[in-house]
C-alpha cells in the first residue's frame, strides 16, 4: 500500500516536471551526474575512476553515492567530488525529503550515469525526477527512465559497464 501510494505522489510530480531531452557524448558534455550505490565496494571505486575521468576529460562531474549511516559518517565524507545519501534522506513513501538529494536531481546535467546497477527504488526515483539531458544505466526493468540502456552480460560487474558506456559515449557522434 505504502509503495503504491509513493508511486502515485511521484507520477504527480513528474507530470509538472520538465526535462529537455538530448543526446550527448563525451565531446559535448560539459556536465556529468554519477549516481552510485556506495555500500558496494566495486561500484564505489567505479565510480571514483570515472570521476578522474571526467576530471581529465575537462568535465564538471558530481556523484551522489546511496551509503548506509554508518558508513557515510566514516570516509566516505572525505572524498571530494561526492555527495552521499541513505534511506533516512527519503519519506516512508520513497520520496526524496532531503536537500542533497533535490539539489543533485534538480542539476541540469548533460549525462547522467546511473551505476546502481541494480533494482533500487531510491535509484529509480532520482533517475525519473532528474533533468539530466541524457540518461545512461543498465538496470533492464528500469529502461523507462533511460535515454540509454547499455546491457552488460554480466549486470553486477560495474567495470564492464564503465568500459561498454565509455565505448558507447565516445565513438556516437552527435
Amino acid at each position: 500500500m505504502k509503495k503504491a501510494i509513493g508511486k502515485f505522489l511521484l507520477k504527480g510530480q513528474l507530470k509538472n516536471r520538465v526535462r529537455h531531452k538530448r543526446f550527448h557524448n563525451f565531446h559535448s558534455a560539459k556536465k556529468v551526474g554519477i549516481l552510485f550505490n556506495a555500500s558496494d565496494s566495486k561500484i564505489y571505486a567505479e565510480s571514483k575512476i570515472l570521476l578522474n575521468y571526467f576530471t581529465q576529460k575537462k568535465i564538471k562531474t558530481e556523484g551522489l553515492g546511496f551509503a548506509d549511516k554508518d558508513q557515510m559518517d566514516s570516509f566516505y565524507k572525505t572524498y571530494t567530488g561526492f555527495q552521499f545519501f541513505c534511506s533516512k534522506d527519503f519519506s516512508f513513501l520513497g520520496l526524496p525529503k532531503s536537500q542533497v538529494v533535490r539539489d543533485f536531481y534538480e542539476q541540469e546535467f548533460d549525462i547522467l550515469i546511473d551505476l546502481s546497477l541494480s533494482e533500487n527504488p531510491l535509484f529509480s526515483t532520482i533517475c525519473s525526477l532528474s533533468r539530466a539531458s541524457f540518461i545512461v544505466g543498465s538496470v533492464k526493468s528500469r529502461i523507462n527512465e533511460y535515454d540509454l540502456l547499455i546491457d552488460c552480460n554480466d549486470g553486477d560487474n560495474p567495470e564492464a559497464f564503465c568500459i561498454q558506456m565509455k565505448h558507447y559515449l565516445e565513438s556516437i557522434n552527435t
